[in-house]
């Protein structure tokens, strides 16, 4: 095994670009509790005693596991947090600040997003056994952050390693204490085969006596573009899609105003005469891009630009807004 590549006292800039060079080949890096920011989401917090017994063995504990921000350089630890603190709990017994004693950790490349997902499933097969208090306040993690919360409760619901229903229950939870605003079903963003999906309303047959209703298939396959004001990343190339073809992409708003609510509610093709084409096709393709990079989070990293690729060309083609799946 090779030695680990120490990363206690470099720059941001310095670690990013050593990470981002090895984080894929498996290496372990030494980083310290002053560098980092914990991702820990179990109810109770850190567990001194689990610490103190981990600190005697520590050496023999497998590394934690961390992401690296691109962007920003921010590091988030989601598995190892107890080892970690083992390390420091070694350190400062020879003398070592704690803040500076180094652990070991593999890297990942992601958001902070990113990063939550991963968290919240974390423990789930190994280190201290997950409680039913637990398990809840992952789950509520993701449904309280302005960017999960919109994905559907499928996807939220692996990302945990619980039930699509129980993320359900904690969403209407949440609801009625008016901690979190409703998404409606039909608003929640999924992925599928690299595409976006929201989910399709469909009649239900009411009982004798009770007025029509109207019931919702979550993460049902309907791909449609979306538009919702959750905080997305920074678009990929939106102006290849607005200077590319101004008319398809007019056309595209148009199309999609009988499909969802998504672009068209947002952004309905304008009968002002000074509203010309081209601010229509730069409006689309940035919700468009919004979209798509919204998607992205979670997936791994190695797949993000073909999934980027493949969402954008069913976009341009016009694909996505397809009431009937093909």
């Amino acid at each position: 095994m090779s030695k680990p590549i120490n990363l206690v006292g470099k720059s941001p800039e310095e670690i990013k670009r050593i990470v981002a060079a090895k984080a894929a080949l498996g290496v372990v890096f030494l980083i310290s509790r002053g560098q980092v920011t914990y991702l820990q989401l179990r109810a109770g917090g850190i567990d001194k005693s689990l610490v103190a017994e981990y600190t005697p063995i520590i050496r023999n504990l497998p590394p934690g596991e961390a992401f690296l921000d691109p962007e920003t350089g921010a590091i988030f630890l989601i598995d190892g947090i107890h080892r970690a603190e083992a390390h420091v709990a070694a350190g400062s017994k020879s003398g070592v600040e704690p803040d500076a004693v180094p652990f070991p950790v593999h890297f990942r490349i992601g958001s902070y997003h990113d990063a939550l997902l991963a968290a919240a499933g974390s423990n789930k097969s190994h280190g201290k056994r997950r409680s039913r208090k637990d398990t809840e306040n992952a789950a509520t993690k993701l449904v309280l952050d302005p960017v999960l919360g919109r994905f559907s409760n499928n996807r939220l619901a692996e990302a945990a390693e619980v039930s699509p229903p129980y993320i359900e229950t904690i969403r209407k939870k949440l609801e009625r204490e008016g901690i979190a605003p409703r998404v409606a079903p039909e608003d929640r963003i999924g992925l599928r085969n690299g595409k976006v999906y929201k989910a399709k309303p469909k009649i239900v047959k009411p009982k004798s006596g009770t007025p029509d209703a109207v019931a919702t298939d979550d993460d049902a396959k309907v791909p449609v573009v979306t538009s919702d004001d959750a905080v997305a990343p920074e678009p990929h190339a939106p102006a290849s899609l607005a200077s590319t073809d101004t008319d398809g992409l007019t056309a595209t708003a148009i199309v999609s105003d009988d499909v969802t609510d998504g672009v068209s509610t947002a952004f309905t093709p304008s009968t002002d005469p000074t509203t010309t084409s081209s601010d229509i096709a730069v409006e689309i393709a940035r919700k468009i891009a919004e979209t798509v990079q919204t998607a992205l989070i979670g997936l791994p990293t190695e797949t993000q630009a073909d999934t980027r690729r493949e969402l954008l060309n069913q976009l341009q083609a016009g694909s996505v807004i397809d009431e009937s799946g093909s």
